[in-house]
Protein backbone atom coordinates (compact mmCIF):
# COMPACT_ATOMS: atom_id res chain seq x y z
CA UNK A 1 0.00 0.00 0.00
CA UNK A 2 1.68 3.23 -1.01
CA UNK A 3 0.77 6.36 0.59
CA UNK A 4 -1.48 8.85 -1.42
CA UNK A 5 0.91 12.13 -0.60
CA UNK A 6 1.68 13.94 -2.72
CA UNK A 7 5.04 16.72 -3.03
CA UNK A 8 7.70 16.18 -0.19
CA UNK A 9 7.82 15.19 3.45
CA UNK A 10 9.87 18.08 5.18
CA UNK A 11 9.57 17.97 9.57
CA UNK A 12 11.00 19.64 11.98
CA UNK A 13 13.81 20.71 9.22
CA UNK A 14 15.10 17.23 9.33
CA UNK A 15 16.41 15.92 5.89
CA UNK A 16 15.95 12.61 6.76
CA UNK A 17 12.34 13.38 6.29
CA UNK A 18 12.58 14.73 2.62
CA UNK A 19 11.43 12.65 0.34
CA UNK A 20 9.56 12.54 -3.09
CA UNK A 21 6.77 11.05 -2.10
CA UNK A 22 5.28 9.97 -5.44
CA UNK A 23 8.84 8.09 -5.94
CA UNK A 24 10.48 7.10 -2.48
CA UNK A 25 7.90 6.20 0.47
CA UNK A 26 6.47 3.24 0.39
CA UNK A 27 4.44 2.72 3.49
CA UNK A 28 3.90 5.63 6.18
CA UNK A 29 2.36 5.84 9.90
CA UNK A 30 3.14 7.98 13.51
CA UNK A 31 5.85 5.10 14.44
CA UNK A 32 8.01 5.08 10.94
CA UNK A 33 8.26 5.33 7.42
CA UNK A 34 10.02 2.85 4.65
CA UNK A 35 11.60 4.40 1.62
CA UNK A 36 13.95 3.78 -0.44
CA UNK A 37 17.16 4.84 0.81
CA UNK A 38 18.44 7.87 -1.53
CA UNK A 39 22.14 7.10 -0.65
CA UNK A 40 22.09 3.31 -1.53
CA UNK A 41 18.84 2.73 -3.41
CA UNK A 42 18.10 -0.22 -0.90
CA UNK A 43 14.47 -0.28 1.13
CA UNK A 44 15.02 1.63 4.23
CA UNK A 45 12.44 1.79 7.34
CA UNK A 46 13.07 5.52 9.71
CA UNK A 47 12.30 5.32 13.07
CA UNK A 48 9.88 9.49 13.52
CA UNK A 49 11.36 10.50 16.39
CA UNK A 50 14.44 12.37 16.41
CA UNK A 51 17.27 11.52 18.38
CA UNK A 52 15.39 7.83 19.61
CA UNK A 53 15.72 4.63 19.31
CA UNK A 54 12.78 2.61 19.76
CA UNK A 55 11.09 0.20 22.27
CA UNK A 56 10.53 -3.29 21.87
CA UNK A 57 7.32 -3.24 20.41
CA UNK A 58 8.30 -0.21 18.17
CA UNK A 59 11.68 -2.08 16.90
CA UNK A 60 9.12 -4.78 16.14
CA UNK A 61 6.77 -2.85 14.17
CA UNK A 62 9.55 -1.36 11.95
CA UNK A 63 10.91 -4.90 10.86
CA UNK A 64 7.45 -5.82 9.69
CA UNK A 65 6.87 -3.12 7.67
CA UNK A 66 10.35 -2.90 6.03
CA UNK A 67 10.01 -6.85 5.17
CA UNK A 68 6.42 -6.04 4.26
CA UNK A 69 6.90 -3.42 1.67
CA UNK A 70 10.87 -3.42 1.12
CA UNK A 71 10.26 -6.75 0.11
CA UNK A 72 8.94 -5.45 -3.18
CA UNK A 73 12.36 -4.01 -4.01
CA UNK A 74 14.62 -6.35 -2.51
CA UNK A 75 12.82 -9.68 -2.21
CA UNK A 76 15.70 -11.54 -0.85
CA UNK A 77 17.19 -8.60 1.34
CA UNK A 78 17.49 -9.50 5.27
CA UNK A 79 17.04 -6.69 7.68
CA UNK A 80 20.00 -4.81 9.03
CA UNK A 81 19.96 -3.18 11.74
CA UNK A 82 22.46 -0.36 12.54
CA UNK A 83 22.05 3.22 12.94
CA UNK A 84 24.14 5.46 10.78
CA UNK A 85 26.29 8.38 12.89
CA UNK A 86 25.61 10.96 10.11
CA UNK A 87 21.70 10.39 10.45
CA UNK A 88 20.17 11.41 14.00
CA UNK A 89 17.14 8.74 13.27
CA UNK A 90 17.30 5.01 14.14
CA UNK A 91 16.59 3.00 10.60
CA UNK A 92 17.18 -0.08 9.54
CA UNK A 93 17.94 -1.23 6.20
CA UNK A 94 16.83 -4.52 4.07
CA UNK A 95 20.03 -6.00 2.48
Amino acid sequence: MKNNIKGTIKKNDCGCFEFDCDDNILYMDFICFVAVCSHCGLPVVVYAPHGEKPNGAGLVHMEKVLVEYGSKINRLGKVSKEKMHEVDHFHLHLR
